[in-house]
């Protein structure tokens, strides 16, 4: 298993993807379904790599067991299960792998937020879209009221022009 890791988050792209343009809500409304599961694609691939680097450590740490209570047998003291373990544990490559497996967590956590900031920007999209709504609808009995007002005076004006005559 290769040791380095994969980050899947760029800060600046989700800065960016997760940002809300109010001059343009109709289009950010169509596009949070696939940047949501872009994101959430990414949190499973991170949890995938977090569970690798955490099996292989716990192979390694089997291997571990074994071969420093091999050794350890092998040169005729009587051998402890504390021995062993802090022969294990103190194995660079077990340090190594264990390094590893908090590092993917890290980014395993860093993308499981990245998705719950795409879980807020749906709630801030919807409550944006109801206050235009509402907005619209009050210019529209606004526009309503005005007419009716026009109606209203323009009937008076052709019943005082009908009297006149």
């Amino acid at each position: 298993m290769s040791s380095k890791l994969d980050q899947f988050i760029d800060a600046d792209k989700l800065k960016q993807d997760v940002s809300v343009n109010l001059a343009d809500l109709d289009n950010c409304m169509v596009e949070q379904p696939s940047l949501y599961i872009y994101y959430a694609s990414l949190t499973v691939q991170a949890r995938r790599q977090h569970d690798k680097w955490k099996n292989a450590a716990e192979i390694l740490e089997s291997q571990l067991y074994s071969h420093y209570r091999t050794e350890m047998s092998a040169a005729g003291a009587k051998v402890t299960e504390a021995q062993i373990q802090a022969a294990v544990k103190t194995d660079a490559r077990y340090s190594k792998v264990y390094s590893n497996i908090i590092e993917a967590q890290s980014i395993w956590r860093m993308c499981e937020a990245a998705e719950n900031a795409f879980n807020q920007r749906k709630d801030l999209i919807l409550e944006l879209a109801r206050d235009r709504r509402k907005e619209n609808e009050g210019k529209m009995r606004v526009l309503s009221a005005e007419h009716q007002r026009q109606s209203v005076l323009q009937n008076l004006a052709e019943h005082n022009t009908e009297k006149a005559g």
